[in-house]
């Protein structure tokens, strides 16, 4: 029942040109007898006023099973050198080692940010595939609220989520992760970040048994 992971990090759609992370995770089925653990990292990329493009992959379980995800994407500020409002588009490929089929989804999303405060609604296309069957769900809503104490430019922050969706995993409706995120600055362009949370049980989730306790420990560089 206890989550680690490190991250160290390279590109982003911060103001200036890019952002990146890196980390280890590990949580634990609430019951369940096998503990998840894996590493990711992700990166964007500002390419223009109103665009930054990115990608990453996700390893878990690499032994003895285990499963995949590799993301690619872009997201459009609607209004011209601000970040307040905003488009999402991602499209991920999820391969799942244990079990016949796969998951390919696209993501679309509109966020309104403020200070302390980002919604984010939108919808997941999702199709599995495997064993000479394809099966789709057109209809999955896709939602996240989050409330932070301080500015995201803060040299600490503590914000509070809940989400039925991540950078990797599309959840259905049923599955809803919430928990907290606490950041650190600790150079110039380096910070760390904690990331406990739990998920809650829902079809067609890799880590959901019931509960799931998962945490990220990683860092994140900007430039």
């Amino acid at each position: 029942m206890l989550a680690l992971v490190f991250s160290v990090a390279g590109l982003s759609a911060h103001a200036q040109n890019a952002r990146a992370e890196a980390y280890w995770e590990m949580g634990s089925p609430v019951p369940g007898k096998r503990g998840t653990y894996g590493m990711a990292a992700v990166a964007d990329w500002r390419v223009a006023p109103w665009v930054s493009v990115g990608g990453g992959f996700r390893l878990a379980n690499i032994y003895p099973s285990g499963w995949g995800d590799l993301q690619l994407g872009a997201t459009f500020f609607l209004q011209r050198n601000s970040e307040r409002w905003t488009c999402g588009n991602w499209v991920d490929f999820s391969y799942y080692g244990p079990y016949p089929m796969n998951q390919l989804y696209y993501r679309l999303t509109f966020a309104w940010q403020s200070r302390h405060f980002r919604v984010e609604l939108g919808n997941a296309f999702s199709f599995f595939l495997g064993s000479g069957v394809v099966k789709y769900h057109l209809f999955r809503p896709s939602f996240s609220i989050q409330g932070s104490l301080k500015e995201a430019d803060a040299p600490w922050n503590l914000a509070f989520f809940i989400r039925n969706f991540n950078r990797f995993e599309a959840h259905g409706s049923r599955c809803v992760e919430w928990g907290a995120r606490c950041s650190a600055r600790v150079a110039r362009r380096w910070s760390l970040f904690c990331e406990p949370y739990v998920v809650t049980v829902g079809n067609f989730n890799g880590t959901a048994t019931f509960y799931h306790f998962n945490a990220l420990l990683g860092g994140v560089f900007v430039w």
